[in-house]
């Protein structure tokens, strides 16, 4: 695993070959999520470091509970800007790469209505915890209206007392 600025991963995601096979962590994070959706548990808790394949693990556990019909769309927070970016792009080449079908492309939106049905090929949407504290009733919606996956990348994060985006925990 190798932490690397988005346009490096982007780079070396390009030169993958076409198969993709997940690493050992992420095949058992996707069995337990599609175990605990037929038994009808509602979370899944996967601890795994920074350059470990994280942004793909949620990509894969995401389109086996979407082929499964367990979701239709897909929420996730992350704590800083460019982890949107990374995932949205990181979306694409899921969907590009995989065999078979996929769910669609993840976007980077802000709190701006609509956040979803921007695009065609839109499932889901990544954006900031900043974004969720600042209206939470606009999420809130979206998971009452959909069978909505919702991901909170780095939630380790939110208890930090440097971290300004702390209160959400004690407010969830």
């Amino acid at each position: 695993g190798q932490a690397l600025c988005p346009e490096c991963n982007q780079r070396k995601s390009n030169d993958m070959p076409g198969s993709i096979a997940p690493r050992p962590f992420q095949a058992e994070s996707m069995e337990k999520a599609k175990i605990n959706a037929r038994e009808g548990k509602n979370s899944l808790v996967a601890v795994a470091a920074p350059g470990s394949g994280k942004t793909f693990m949620s990509l894969m556990v995401l389109n086996e509970l979407w082929k499964k019909r367990h979701i239709n769309t897909a929420l996730i927070f992350v704590p800083r800007f460019n982890l949107c970016e990374q995932f949205e792009s990181e979306s694409g080449v899921f969907v590009r790469e995989m065999g078979g079908p996929t769910m669609g492309k993840i976007f980077h939106v802000k709190n701006e209505p609509p956040l979803l049905g921007r695009a065609e090929d839109q499932f889901g949407i990544v954006t900031t915890y900043q974004s969720l504290i600042s209206d939470p009733t606009l999420y809130e919606r979206i998971v009452r209206r959909h069978r909505a996956a919702v991901v909170f990348d780095e939630a380790h994060q939110l208890g930090r007392e440097d971290n300004p985006n702390r209160d959400i925990v004690s407010e969830t």
